[in-house]
């Protein structure tokens, strides 16, 4: 198999003890949410290969090009239908971003060549209305879609006012905090997809088909591959009017949506995902409007055990704490994110904006990681893990 498609391969379901979802556990106050396991190697061609004279061998040395610039194709594998546009292709197998926003990668023999078509001069995704009809088929009468100016919810039968539009302000929500800070996001190519499971077995039948995870306290993720969000319905199906405020208040709802926002808005790169740290750090300076207490108190409790000193090192170099010690790991990431956000707000921005902006496919070796960590926040590890240490004791 050549470098290239081991590259996509790994960067889409990810190495090791690793996937390609962000997860979230409950309850928030006791486990640590969701963890955002990602990891790629750099390919041998870069992302955006043009498809020129018909995907022929030429590709084998590409120019580069933005993806903006790729068509809508048609590719037929094995029977099956794939339209979408083409990210990247080694001469044997194809990586191409579905109109629904998932992302694919599939063998693409000589015949399947001859057979492609152009059937757009560019990438127009499905709009709410196609996506909510291609969902009905896929999840059947035993539920309803509803949907908002920017979302697509599929969940148990009920109002829209209930299941879709508590996502709706959750979009407001995250594009106010960078207006406040006058930061400009990128438009979402794709409609924001949430699935809301009517049971707890519902969902577990669901993630066991998606994703490997261990810990089963898991009450949510989101999938990198898929584009989509994926929780349950915690009261049973049984609601009583003190219950309809539940998605506004569940952590999962909003730690979930802020890393789908995030790969779609421009604050990080969906090909080329940032460290973890910083994707589960991000997600969890969302999970409420005010102080996360849940959180000071789990990383106040780690102080106290002196854990915390020495961490930021491994979680800037590299995403194994999160495997070894996840509730460590999450504890940490989230003081980070907190800390270098309200301390020196220009710089996280500046750092988030600089690493999505990373080449498509590629991942920082540890060193360049903490490079460019250190261009941003200096080279004193030590000193900013005592000043942040002296902010939260």
């Amino acid at each position: 198999m050549k470098p290239f498609i081991v590259s996509i391969i790994i960067c889409l379901i990810g190495h090791g003890l690793a996937s390609d979802c962000c997860v979230a556990q409950e309850p928030a106050s006791k486990q640590p949410a969701g963890q955002a396991k990602t990891g790629i190697k750099k390919p041998s061609i870069p992302i955006g290969t043009p498809f020129r004279d018909g995907l022929t061998e030429s590709l084998a040395e590409p120019t580069p090009s933005t993806s903006s610039e790729q068509p809508t194709i048609k590719v037929t594998h094995e029977g099956r239908r794939f339209i979408g546009q083409p990210l990247a292709f080694d001469g044997k197998q194809l990586a191409m971003l579905r109109l629904d926003g998932e992302l694919r990668v599939f063998p693409l023999t000589a015949k399947d060549k001859e057979a492609i078509e152009v059937v757009a001069p560019k990438f127009d995704p499905y709009v709410p209305s196609e996506l909510k009809k291609r969902l009905k088929r896929e999840f059947g009468n035993r539920y309803d879609i509803s949907t908002t100016k920017n979302c697509v919810v599929v969940h148990p039968w009920g109002e829209p006012e209930y299941w879709a539009e508590p996502f709706e302000k959750m979009i407001k929500r995250f594009e106010d905090h960078f207006a406040k800070r006058k930061f400009e996001l990128k438009d979402s190519k794709f409609t924001f997809i949430v699935i809301v499971l009517r049971s707890r077995k519902d969902f577990d039948r669901y993630m066991n088909n998606e994703i490997d995870v261990r810990n089963r306290s898991v009450a949510g993720f989101y999938s990198r591959l898929s584009n989509r969000m994926v929780t349950y319905d915690p009261s049973g199906l049984v609601r009583k009017p003190k219950q309809k405020s539940w998605l506004l208040t569940s952590t999962t709802m909003f730690h979930e949506s802020a890393h789908q926002l995030a790969f779609n808005r421009g604050i990080h790169n969906r090909y080329s995902p940032p460290p973890l740290w910083l994707s589960e750090g991000f997600a969890m300076l969302f999970e409420t409007a005010g102080t996360n207490g849940a959180r000071l108190k789990t990383l106040r409790e780690y102080y106290g055990k002196r854990q915390v000193f020495g961490q930021m090192d491994k979680l800037l170099t590299g995403d194994t704490l999160f495997q070894t010690d996840p509730l460590l790991a999450y504890s940490v990431s989230w003081g980070m994110a907190n800390y270098l956000s309200k301390k020196n707000p220009k710089a996280f921005l500046a750092y988030l904006k600089e690493d999505s902006e990373r080449q498509d496919f590629h991942v920082n070796p540890p060193q360049d990681r903490l490079k460019l960590f250190a261009k941003h926040f200096g080279n004193d590890i030590d000193q900013l893990q005592t000043n942040m240490r002296k902010h939260y004791n």
